[in-house]
């Protein structure tokens, strides 16, 4: 299930044609509205619970997609700070803030903020470099075989690859020393950039 807005005509008509069950904003029904405390078309708005009831008989939640530690076990990897990267034209930080023991969001050299202007954090970065192929629609990462991945947990990097054989299978993400990436209990911030794109641990 997709629930989304947005896109151009070569991106929708991949959505539409897809096994994805669409629920943009002209198939959502009233699992989706227009709210007023912001403006078009940043305004479109899901209710998650009617987006649920709208799954087709035999539908079913996704499995797992990471492997996670206890908050007991010690962290793998080696001491990082954070991380900067390019992507395309933009350029990427991740900065670890120990006392609130999450990553926070910088873009072009500006703190990343929601609407509401809180910082974007998260308790995990995952960074997995992808072969992107031209597409007229959009960039399009290719997310089957495998390349680099890298994991900013808890103050810590993992270096490593990721791996997967078909697109409907979780990432096997593993460690260089042969051990699964382990991730923070929490919210995991996933980016993608280009195979050929810089990622400079700090």
């Amino acid at each position: 299930m997709l629930a989304w807005a947005g896109g151009n005509a070569f991106v929708t008509k991949d959505i539409v044609d897809s096994e994805l069950i669409n629920m943009s904003q002209t198939y959502c029904n009233k699992a989706c509205m227009r709210v007023d405390f912001t403006k078009a078309p940043y305004n479109l708005y899901f209710d998650i619970t009617k987006a649920w009831e709208k799954m087709p008989e035999g539908g079913k939640t996704p499995p797992q997609q990471f492997q996670y530690r206890t908050m007991a076990a010690a962290l793998a990897g080696s001491a990082a700070t954070g991380v900067d990267m390019t992507i395309d034209s933009y350029k990427i930080g991740w900065t670890w803030n120990d006392s609130t023991k999450q990553y926070e969001r910088t873009q072009n050299k500006k703190a990343d903020t929601e609407r509401n202007g809180d910082r974007v954090t998260t308790e995990n970065v995952l960074i997995l470099k992808m072969v992107y192929k031209f597409s007229v629609g959009s960039p399009a990462a290719q997310s089957v075989g495998s390349g680099e991945a890298f994991l900013f947990t808890g103050g810590n990097m993992v270096h490593g690859t990721w791996s997967r054989a078909d697109n409907h299978d979780v990432y096997t993400l593993t460690a260089d020393d042969g051990s699964t990436f382990l991730l923070t209990p929490g919210r995991t911030f996933v980016e993608l950039p280009r195979k050929e794109d810089i990622v400079t641990p700090k």
